[in-house]
């Protein structure tokens, strides 16, 4: 009796391991986006590029996002290695403006993605846009 009440015991904890650490439904954040990064877009057709620095503060998976070259901010997701990066601003000719940057770690020190940007002014962008990113 004593040894089925014992293995019992151990099958429970052996079971609650499995259930709380190998059952996971999201993918672990174990990049650390927090910090300064540099980051180019190249416009496609053609090579021309820009080039901005941003400052990320906050968590491994959410936070605050500023592009310092700009002068604009927003906020910035992590999950896994997916980064989803969203910036709302009032430029002075085209108005209300929303970039979101779509992309993922490729090394702890490195993103890459595609860039997307949403407004109802008289501005356009042709073509699509990529980034990369490099940490400082």
């Amino acid at each position: 009796m004593r040894h089925a009440l014992k293995r019992c015991v151990v099958v429970m904890a052996a079971v609650w391991i499995l259930v709380s650490f190998g059952c996971s439904t999201t993918e672990e954040t174990v990049y650390d986006i927090t910090g300064t990064w540099q980051f180019t877009y190249t416009y496609i057709p053609g090579s021309e590029t820009d080039i901005f620095n941003f400052i990320f503060n906050g968590s491994l998976s959410s936070g605050t996002a500023m592009n310092t070259t700009a002068g604009h901010g927003g906020t910035y997701t992590v999950n896994g290695t997916a980064v989803v990066i969203t910036l709302d601003y009032i430029h002075a000719i085209c108005g209300p403006m929303t970039e979101t940057l779509s992309g993922a770690f490729t090394s702890p020190t490195t993103m890459s993605g595609s860039w997307d940007i949403e407004f109802p002014g008289p501005c356009m962008v042709d073509g699509d846009i990529t980034w990369t990113a490099v940490k400082l």
